[in-house]
């Protein structure tokens, strides 16, 4: 009876583990072009088929994906770049956040309208993300 018990207990941790560190999510548009999360930075939108920029210029030695990006803590303004990367946080947790619905995770906001997707941290900072432009405020 003890060795079923623990042979139990250490088939679920590792799978309880796993799913605490996944992060919290939504993908937007029906090719997942802006995919966002939760990660240690704060709220990261990763932004592919549109016009947009990011003021800082785009990475040279990047030898991996380079992702325009937005961020921004909980109480700090936001900002773009780039990230160069050869990994992704994406799983199978994260789904489409549908047309006209709210997605609410820890002091941050984002809803989902028709042409944009708008996003705010608790101080009311944020961004709205259209397909030729993203204003940041």
């Amino acid at each position: 009876m003890i060795k079923k018990t623990l042979m139990l207990i250490i088939i679920l941790t590792p799978t309880t583990l796993l799913a605490q560190k996944m992060p919290k999510g939504f993908l937007v548009d029906s090719d997942n072009s802006i995919r966002c999360a939760i990660l240690q930075s704060g709220l990261t939108c990763e932004i592919d088929n549109t016009v947009w920029q990011p003021d800082k210029a785009e990475p040279d030695d990047c030898e991996f994906d380079r992702i325009k990006i937005l961020s921004m803590d909980i109480n700090g303004v936001p900002a773009g770049g780039w990230l160069c990367t050869s990994d992704t946080w994406m799983h199978e947790g994260i789904k489409p956040l549908a047309m006209g619905k709210n997605w609410q995770a820890k002091g941050y906001q984002c809803e989902r309208h028709k042409a944009r997707l708008l996003c705010r941290n608790k101080a009311g900072h944020g961004w709205s993300i259209g397909k030729k432009s993203i204003k940041l405020f």
